[in-house]
Formats: C-alpha cells, sequence, structure tokens
C-alpha cells in the first residue's frame, strides 16, 4: 500500500521483522516519516533520537542513552511522587463517583515529563503547553533551556535535577568515541542547542501520551480481571507498606505486576505504527517460508502488531485471554524474539522503555493502594488511533480503599 509517498509493506512476518529489526538493521535503520511532516533526519536542526537517521541517530542515540540510565531514572522519584500525590488529590473529588479517568492520567503523566524533561512546572491539569504539544508537537517553547543556561551553580544545586539537566551534560561534555569507527568524525559529538530541543520535546511526546495510554489500559484490564488484581494488591502489601515506599527499588520487586504491564501492551498494542522502518537502500528478506522478497530503496515494513500479538500460532490457543503468566521466563524461552513489540526491537528499541515500564507500575501501585476502579453503566471502551491507538474516554467508578 502507499502511505503519502512511501510504499509500505504489512507484514506479520516474523522472521522478516527479525531481518528488519536485527540482521540488516544497518539497512532499516531509518522510520517511516507521516506525510503530514517534512524533515530532514540527517540534517535536520531540532533532530531527534526518535525521527533521526545514520550517523546523526548513532550519535543522538548514545546521548540519549546517557540520560536514560537506571541512575537516572532512579532520580526522577521526587517529581513522580509530587505528581501522584497531585493525581490521588484530584480522584478525591470523585470518590465513589464517576469520572473520565483517561485526561487525568494524561495530565499525570505529562507532568512527571514535562517537569523532568522539559523543566516545565505549570499547574497540573491547568497546562498550556500540553495542549499545543499534542495540537500541534510545538517547538517553540525555549524559555526554560534559556533559563537553565543562565542559572549560578548554587541555584543548580538548591533544585531538583532532572532529565533536562542530563540532556544539557550531554550538551556540554564530550561524547566519547573511542573505537567506534561507524561514528563521522566530522559530525559534532556534543548535543547541539537545537538538538537540546528537539530530545526534550521528543521526551515530552513519547514519554507523556503513550505511558497514559498504557496505564488506562492496565486500569481497563484489571477491573475486567478482579481476581489478577487481588494478585497485585497482595504483592504490592508485600514489599510497599506506604506511598513513601514506592520507588524504583521496591517497584522493581514487583514480578506480578510487571507482568501484567506486559500482557496489556500484548492486547492493547497502542504505539504500533511507530515501529515501521524505512529501507535506506533495496535489499532481499528472507521469508519464514524460505522464499525471499526483494524490498525497493524508500519502501517501508510496518509490523502488523494486533494481528501478531492475537495470533494462535505465535501465544497458543488462548491468544485472545489476558494472562499474564504467559511472560514467566519458562513460557517465554522459546517464543520467536519479533512477538512481543510494544517498544520497538534491535538497535532502534524506545530508549525509553525502562522510564515507561517503571512509571506504570509506580503509578497502578499508588491508585491502588487508594482506589479500587470498577465499570459503570457510563463505561464506553471505543477506541480510536491517530499516532496512537486509545480509548476515546475510559468513564469508571471509583471505590476509596486501604490496603491493611
Amino acid at each position: 500500500m502507499l502511505l503519502g509517498a512511501h510504499r509500505v509493506i504489512v507484514t506479520t512476518d516474523l522472521d522478516i521483522l527479525n531481518e528488519v529489526y536485527i540482521k540488516q538493521f544497518h539497512t532499516f535503520q531509518a522510520r517511516m516519516i507521516h506525510p503530514s511532516v517534512a524533515i530532514d533526519q540527517e540534517n535536520g536542526p531540532q533532530m531527534n533520537v526518535f525521527l533521526g537517521q545514520g550517523n546523526r541517530w548513532k550519535r543522538l542515540r548514545a546521548l540519549f542513552a546517557a540520560s536514560l540510565t537506571v541512575a537516572k531514572v532512579k532520580s526522577v522519584d521526587p517529581i513522580m511522587k509530587r505528581a501522584h500525590e497531585e493525581l490521588i488529590e484530584n480522584l478525591r473529588k470523585y470518590e465513589n463517583g464517576v469520572i473520565n479517568v483517561k485526561p487525568l492520567i494524561l495530565n499525570m503523566t505529562f507532568a512527571v515529563i514535562s517537569r523532568s524533561a522539559m523543566g516545565i512546572n505549570e499547574e497540573f491539569g491547568k497546562s498550556d503547553f500540553l495542549q499545543k504539544v499534542m495540537n500541534a508537537f510545538d517547538r517553540g517553547e525555549t524559555n526554560v533551556i534559556t533559563e537553565r543556561e543562565n542559572e549560578s551553580l548554587e541555584e543548580k544545586a538548591k533544585r531538583h535535577q532532572d532529565f533536562l539537566d542530563f540532556l544539557r551534560e550531554a550538551q556540554e561534555d564530550d561524547l566519547d568515541t573511542t573505537n567506534k569507527a561507524d561514528f563521522d568524525t566530522k559530525i559534532p559529538k556534543k548535543l547541539t542547542r537545537d538538538e537540546l530541543i528537539g530530545s526534550s520535546q521528543a521526551f515530552l511526546v513519547a514519554g507523556g501520551e503513550t505511558t497514559a495510554i498504557l496505564i488506562t489500559h492496565c486500569l481497563y484490564e484489571l477491573a475486567l480481571h478482579p481476581e489478577l488484581e487481588q494478585i497485585i494488591l497482595e504483592e504490592i502489601n508485600e514489599h510497599i507498606k506506604t506511598p513513601d515506599d514506592i520507588d524504583y527499588n521496591c517497584v522493581k520487586n514487583l514480578e506480578y505486576l510487571e507482568r501484567v504491564v506486559k500482557e496489556t501492551t500484548r492486547l492493547h498494542p497502542s504505539a504500533y505504527l511507530v515501529t515501521a522502518r524505512r529501507a535506506i537502500e533495496s535489499v532481499i528478506l528472507q521469508c519464514s517460508d524460505g522464499s525471499s522478497i526483494q524490498i525497493d530503496k524508500g519502501t517501508c515494513i510496518l509490523p502488523n502488531i494486533p494481528v501478531i500479538t492475537t495470533d494462535k500460532k505465535v501465544w497458543g490457543k488462548d491468544a485472545s485471554e489476558f494472562n499474564p503468566d504467559r511472560f514467566l521466563p519458562e513460557n517465554s524461552e522459546n517464543r520467536h524474539p519479533m512477538a512481543w513489540l510494544p517498544f520497538g526491537a534491535g538497535l532502534r528499541i524506545c530508549p525509553g522503555k525502562t522510564l515507561a515500564i517503571y512509571e506504570t507500575k509506580a503509578t497502578l501501585v499508588r491508585l491502588l493502594m487508594e482506589y479500587k476502579f470498577e465499570f459503570c453503566n457510563e463505561t464506553q471502551t471505543k477506541e480510536i488511533t491517530k499516532a496512537t491507538l486509545g480509548f476515546v474516554e475510559l468513564k469508571m467508578k471509583i471505590i476509596p480503599r486501604k490496603i491493611v
């Protein structure tokens, strides 16, 4: 099929996808660009790791990854806890009533990512910038970056360090390219100011809406499966006694909750459209039946993830059922590596995967410690695909509770 100027091949062949993401990654390192966006992926000024290509992408990936280490993800805990408390404060207004949880969850994830990646500290739920970003991916917000550039060391020491600081470190420090022959030595190794803006925007757009959709889908599945929610509550009670205990180390121990999150991404692949890869040169790919297929330069390969994730040949006879235990190590070891692609795969896998799963788990813990979310006669589950796939709205009844 054609999407704008791109020829797009949609496939469920896992061996083809393994060729694209792993074996012949160099040929498919480029992303498919939506026809509404005209951008130079190698030389555009405000390029980011999501859209970059070639040596530009390799360099940005190294700089971006340095800002998303586990240690730096842990540093976001104070920002996340504050956003959680603001979310709970808003939910208290609707206790024992019905509320569309989707916008509140989005306000929470946006607060976390905007405060940690952009230094924007707008009031919870009253962000003009959120509307700008969601409507037009606005790129004009540079005031915070200017403020950071002009602040003194004393001023910096008085506030919490965030992802914007980590990105600015990449702007200030040289990237070690020793023994990295694939880097073009003519390309500057430091993050430029335009790239700093573009990278911050990538955090904001990719880290806000997608995580909110995942959390919303998790609440939906737990309302459908209260028996699984009870297992999660018991696991939470074993590892976490109060909201103050919700941090990276404690949340990491919640293995059943993590399997629930992974199973949710399987049945609700919200960002599947961004997993497409574009060939930068012509190539031949091997298919699972032993045949081969010629791929012309510029052709995009798009995994049909909604079909793959419910394929009984891949996931078993219960593929359409919600079963977190399919992600137990013993049940996953013989599964094709391309069967589960919510964050992509290979070198271009989403660099924010660790943060997204942690934020989802931590938010669910805080919410479930306080409330039970149930369906009501106003609940509708209509979904719509724009850049992502998610519920149009999700109205739920909010019932207060405490874990004893």
